[in-house]
């Protein structure tokens, strides 16, 4: 749910102080604030490259998804000094999103 964090403490606090007086544990509910990984993330949900636009400081920045897959084909990534950046290309009027990896040994 997308709350003010002030609303979404009290109805946390709310369905914990429930859960006691029926006996359950004190901790059902709990606030986790949104990281921007996480906002970045819901931003691209729909589409199909889970790319997606959030705005930090009044900057947008724009997100693309990973999966734990292409972590092991692209060999760890940032932690092994592999980064892989991304562009954006204006081509025939739009904007094109450009992605460069180099290919795997057993592809070259």
């Amino acid at each position: 749910m997308d709350l003010p964090v002030e609303v979404a403490q009290e109805r946390a606090a709310a369905i914990n102080r429930w859960a006691v007086a029926r006996g359950h544990f004190a901790h059902m509910a709990s606030v986790d604030l949104h990281s921007h990984q996480h906002l970045g993330w819901r931003a691209g949900w729909q589409d199909s490259l889970g790319a997606g636009v959030i705005e930090v400081a009044g900057c947008p920045i724009l997100c693309v998804g990973w999966a734990p897959s292409e972590l092991q084909r692209f060999t760890a990534g940032r932690s092994f000094g592999q980064v892989y950046p991304l562009t954006l290309e204006h081509v025939a009027g739009k904007a094109v999103l450009r992605w460069s990896i180099p290919p795997a040994a057993t592809e070259v």
